[in-house]
């Protein structure tokens, strides 16, 4: 079998959902300015970057993601390609004969 990492970099400067906090990855140490090792810190919304919405985003008592077994998360699926602008709507997905989907990907804008 074989994986793809489908990850994209966390950068300062990543689209974010409005509303979200900003990213900030920041060196907080650094050998080369006399420190003893390298060190950063990241900031963030969970909500950013690669990511998995579990149930517990949109219902109250849902699953929440570190609830959800990493062999869920692995296994062949369907990717689709989203050309929306800005939200992924339910008139994108209705004629995909998604039924029988256990995992999908949607590659949208941000993907770029």
């Amino acid at each position: 079998m074989k994986l793809y990492d489908i990850t994209v970099p966390i950068l300062n400067t990543m689209p974010l959902w409005p509303g979200d906090p900003p990213v900030l990855v920041e060196r907080t140490k650094s050998i080369g300015k006399g420190d003893s090792c390298n060190r950063t810190s990241l900031a963030m919304g969970v909500h950013c970057g690669t990511h998995i919405d579990a149930t517990l985003h949109f219902i109250d008592q849902g699953r929440a993601v570190d609830d959800i077994p990493l062999e869920v998360l692995n296994g062949p699926c369907r990717v689709i390609v989203i050309d929306a602008p800005s939200l992924i709507e339910r008139n994108h997905l209705v004629n995909l004969g998604l039924g029988d989907c256990k995992r999908i990907l949607f590659k949208t804008g941000n993907s770029e």
